[in-house]
């Protein structure tokens, strides 16, 4: 009897090397909500994957057993950010491949998908679980999932994608002065409907005061959103 095929173990990028201009120049990945930092928030929310990784100076405390990288020079942008994720991510795929007993094929790029995300996403918790369910049930010819809000603007920081998708867009535009827009534009990404009450970020004091209120009250995170997607379609027209 043939064994069900496992689902495709997911990587995350957590993308926390920003400084917060209207936010006073503070590290957003430091910022304190609700007695946590943003990026704690965040780390929670990706519990489930396999490996982490996050894109941040020194000075951003990780746990232990969460990697770490930074663009080369610093200050490259997302999109640079989110090359130096993947190159992490390929590297600790071969290390764990040179472990006797490691699996046949152990040293391929790492995980068939990425999620990436910024540190300054609250909401994580209710974000993530619906990505990943919707790249898992997404058609075979996506390369991903991306989440939209109400107005059918996509966040283009929480996204699940295929790595190899992300790495020959990568190679075809590079990584420097670069858009994540530009990024995700030649690939083919499904529409997860995402509640707004979860979905927002935190780039002003205002926003900050307004997610202390949210995390304080479980029922304003809004009703669960559809997992499965909206129908298939390029970035590129965003």
């Amino acid at each position: 009897m043939t064994e069900p095929q496992r689902p495709a173990p997911v990587d995350a990028i957590i993308l926390a090397g920003g400084t917060g201009e209207r936010l006073g120049g503070v590290s957003k990945a430091d910022l304190d909500l609700g007695g946590r930092r943003l990026l704690d928030l965040v780390l929670d929310a990706v519990a489930p994957v396999r490996r982490i990784v996050v894109v941040a100076p020194e000075s951003v405390a990780i746990p232990a057993h969460v990697l770490r990288t930074l663009e080369d020079p610093p200050g490259g942008g997302p999109v640079a950010g989110i090359a130096a994720g993947l190159a992490t991510l390929r590297e600790a795929s071969i290390a764990d491949a040179d472990v006797p007993g490691a699996a046949p094929g152990a040293a391929s790029s790492g995980a068939a998908d990425v999620l990436i995300l910024a540190c300054d996403m609250p909401g994580a918790a209710g974000v993530v679980p619906s990505l990943l369910r919707a790249a898992e049930a997404r058609p075979g010819e996506a390369d991903g999932v991306i989440a939209v809000g109400s107005d059918g603007r996509r966040q283009n920081l929480a996204v699940v994608a295929r790595a190899g998708a992300l790495a020959r867009s990568l190679a075809d535009g590079g990584d420097r002065d670069r858009s994540v827009r530009s990024l995700l534009a030649t690939l083919a990404l499904v529409d997860c409907p995402i509640a707004d009450a979860v979905l927002g970020d935190v780039d002003t004091w205002e926003q900050h005061a307004a997610w202390q209120t949210r995390l304080a009250d479980p029922a304003l995170r809004g009703p669960e959103p559809d997992p499965r997607g909206r129908p298939l379609r390029g970035t590129a027209d965003q």
